[in-house]
């Protein structure tokens, strides 16, 4: 197996990281969004070594309050990273962020939009061994 499918897999796999929550105050912009979410994520490699390779994965994430007003934190994005994101309204603003895999660099950025108990979300996702781009329905678990 070679680089480029390696880190794919184990970025797909969750193998990355596990990250510890975040604690504060809950306001009420953030309260309402947070919550652990079953995540159906459908992608595709759009440039590297399996460009047009196409797929869909499954796991949870865990939307948590932010350091500030009107941020939240989602653990497990992407099955692997804690991300920050803002929340203005009903949509969701996930900023250019950076993140290590085996000394390589790896950027995340994205969106999305909160409807009743869903969030719909995109991201893309890259570094030297390609980019990969995602889009993904969130449902809240009641449990």
């Amino acid at each position: 197996m070679n680089k480029a499918n390696f880190f794919w897999i184990a970025l797909l796999s969750g193998a990355l990281l596990n990250c510890a929550p975040v604690r504060r105050a809950v306001d009420g912009t953030t309260k309402k969004f947070c919550g652990k979410y079953y995540v159906v994520e459908k992608f595709k490699v759009e440039a590297g070594a399996e460009t047009g390779y196409k797929g869909e994965t499954n796991y949870t994430i865990n939307l948590l309050p932010g350091a500030k007003d009107e941020e939240i934190v989602i653990e497990k994005f992407a099955n692997s990273y804690k991300v920050n994101a803002g929340i203005k309204g009903d949509s969701l603003a996930i900023p250019l962020q950076k993140f290590s895999y085996r000394e390589n660099p790896v950027f995340i950025s994205g969106g999305g939009k909160f409807t009743a108990d869903t969030l719909y979300y995109h991201y893309s996702s890259g570094g030297p061994a390609g980019r990969i781009n995602c889009e993904c329905k969130a449902v809240r678990s009641n449990k």
